[in-house]
């Protein structure tokens, strides 16, 4: 009588599967690399991500037919970004303003307008804001 244990069916499997795998090694390590490569081509060519949120929500939604509404309403708010500087002085924040909106103009590939005013004097806030893109008719302060 054998003194080793009866091995399982899952045993055996297993047993059978890391002999076939040390003898190909070279195989399994082709086929492995070869399958990685695929799936990397495969999930770059068909996986995209769309961070609009306009494609994420239905059309059918009551508030997006309020905001298409407003959209049409008030054009000069869309595609509008607004930066807020705080300083510890008006000269500070005034210096900032001028040195963002210089570098913001500069990217005119991207923002149609840069326009910058001064908002809650007595709080050292200032304020740029960029529209975009460049199609849209003007509606905002005149540039500086």
């Amino acid at each position: 009588m054998s003194t080793e244990p009866a091995l399982t069916r899952t045993q055996r499997l297993l047993s059978a599967w890391v002999l076939l795998v040390q003898h190909h090694a070279v195989a399994v390590l082709v086929v492995s690399v070869l399958l990685t490569f695929g799936t990397l081509y495969y999930s770059a060519a068909n996986f995209k991500i769309n961070a609009d949120i306009r494609g994420m929500m239905s059309d059918k939604l009551s508030y997006r037919g309020l905001y298409k509404e407003f959209s049409k309403a008030f054009p000069q708010q869309s595609d509008t970004v607004i930066v807020v500087i705080d300083g510890i002085t008006t000269e500070q924040a005034g210096e900032a303003r001028k040195a963002i909106a210089e570098q913001l103009r500069k990217e005119q590939a991207i923002f149609a307008g840069i326009y910058y005013d001064e908002f809650n004097r007595g709080s050292h806030r200032d304020g740029i804001s960029g529209r975009v893109p460049k199609d849209r008719p003007d509606s905002g302060p005149t540039p500086q």
